[in-house]
Protein backbone atom coordinates (compact mmCIF):
# COMPACT_ATOMS: atom_id res chain seq x y z
CA UNK A 1 0.00 0.00 0.00
CA UNK A 2 1.46 3.76 -0.80
CA UNK A 3 2.32 5.73 2.18
CA UNK A 4 0.34 9.13 1.73
CA UNK A 5 2.38 12.62 2.34
CA UNK A 6 3.14 12.99 6.25
CA UNK A 7 2.87 8.60 6.81
CA UNK A 8 6.47 7.26 8.16
CA UNK A 9 7.39 3.86 7.77
CA UNK A 10 7.64 1.85 10.94
CA UNK A 11 11.25 0.61 11.93
CA UNK A 12 12.38 -3.19 10.58
CA UNK A 13 12.19 -5.43 13.58
CA UNK A 14 8.84 -3.49 14.66
CA UNK A 15 7.23 -6.52 14.13
CA UNK A 16 8.34 -9.67 15.26
CA UNK A 17 7.92 -11.65 12.00
CA UNK A 18 9.91 -8.98 10.40
CA UNK A 19 13.05 -11.12 11.08
CA UNK A 20 11.84 -14.32 12.84
CA UNK A 21 12.10 -16.16 8.96
CA UNK A 22 14.83 -14.65 7.35
CA UNK A 23 17.26 -14.60 10.76
CA UNK A 24 16.49 -18.34 10.89
CA UNK A 25 17.52 -18.82 7.46
CA UNK A 26 20.67 -16.72 7.99
CA UNK A 27 21.64 -18.82 10.99
CA UNK A 28 21.31 -21.85 8.93
CA UNK A 29 23.37 -20.74 5.98
CA UNK A 30 25.43 -18.16 7.21
CA UNK A 31 28.62 -17.39 9.21
CA UNK A 32 27.54 -15.79 12.52
CA UNK A 33 30.02 -12.50 11.61
CA UNK A 34 28.28 -11.92 8.58
CA UNK A 35 25.00 -11.82 10.75
CA UNK A 36 24.40 -8.17 12.02
CA UNK A 37 20.91 -6.16 11.21
CA UNK A 38 19.26 -9.08 8.66
CA UNK A 39 16.55 -6.04 7.39
CA UNK A 40 15.48 -2.53 6.46
CA UNK A 41 12.02 -1.02 5.86
CA UNK A 42 12.03 -0.05 2.38
CA UNK A 43 9.24 1.31 0.05
CA UNK A 44 8.66 1.58 -3.43
CA UNK A 45 6.20 3.15 -6.12
CA UNK A 46 4.36 2.29 -8.73
CA UNK A 47 3.12 4.24 -12.34
CA UNK A 48 -0.89 5.12 -12.17
CA UNK A 49 -1.44 1.89 -14.48
CA UNK A 50 1.17 0.08 -12.61
CA UNK A 51 3.53 -0.43 -16.52
CA UNK A 52 6.69 0.53 -16.30
CA UNK A 53 7.94 4.32 -18.26
CA UNK A 54 10.99 3.32 -21.16
CA UNK A 55 10.80 6.76 -22.78
CA UNK A 56 12.87 9.94 -23.52
CA UNK A 57 12.94 12.95 -21.65
CA UNK A 58 10.93 15.31 -23.33
CA UNK A 59 12.35 18.46 -22.17
CA UNK A 60 16.56 16.29 -22.91
CA UNK A 61 15.97 13.94 -25.44
CA UNK A 62 19.18 12.80 -24.86
CA UNK A 63 18.30 11.48 -21.35
CA UNK A 64 16.52 7.96 -22.03
CA UNK A 65 13.66 7.41 -18.42
CA UNK A 66 13.22 3.64 -17.36
CA UNK A 67 11.52 3.51 -14.15
CA UNK A 68 8.11 1.91 -12.24
CA UNK A 69 9.52 -1.60 -12.15
CA UNK A 70 9.44 -1.98 -8.43
CA UNK A 71 10.08 -5.39 -7.30
CA UNK A 72 8.66 -7.49 -10.56
CA UNK A 73 11.07 -5.69 -12.55
CA UNK A 74 13.95 -7.35 -12.22
CA UNK A 75 12.72 -10.70 -14.41
CA UNK A 76 12.93 -8.47 -16.91
CA UNK A 77 16.11 -6.80 -17.08
CA UNK A 78 17.48 -8.67 -19.76
CA UNK A 79 14.83 -7.40 -22.16
CA UNK A 80 14.53 -4.01 -20.92
CA UNK A 81 18.42 -3.68 -21.26
CA UNK A 82 18.01 -4.87 -24.84
CA UNK A 83 15.61 -2.16 -25.68
CA UNK A 84 17.72 0.90 -23.69
CA UNK A 85 20.34 -0.31 -25.87
CA UNK A 86 18.74 0.11 -28.78
CA UNK A 87 17.71 3.05 -28.44
CA UNK A 88 21.19 4.62 -27.00
CA UNK A 89 22.67 2.86 -30.26
CA UNK A 90 20.33 3.48 -33.06
CA UNK A 91 17.97 5.73 -31.48
CA UNK A 92 14.39 3.55 -31.03
CA UNK A 93 14.07 0.41 -29.98
CA UNK A 94 12.84 -2.99 -32.57
CA UNK A 95 10.30 -3.40 -30.22
CA UNK A 96 7.39 -1.68 -29.66
CA UNK A 97 7.44 -0.02 -26.32
CA UNK A 98 4.88 2.89 -26.95
CA UNK A 99 2.85 1.83 -24.50
CA UNK A 100 5.60 2.14 -22.02
CA UNK A 101 5.60 5.82 -22.71
CA UNK A 102 5.67 8.96 -20.29
CA UNK A 103 3.13 10.65 -22.34
CA UNK A 104 0.72 8.12 -21.30
CA UNK A 105 -0.16 10.02 -18.24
Amino acid sequence: MPLTNGEVLASFGSYTEDEEDVTEFAKQTMSEKFIHKLGKVCTYTNTPDGDFIIDRFKEHPHVIIACGFSGHGFKFSSGIGEVLSQMVISGKSKQDISFFSLRRF
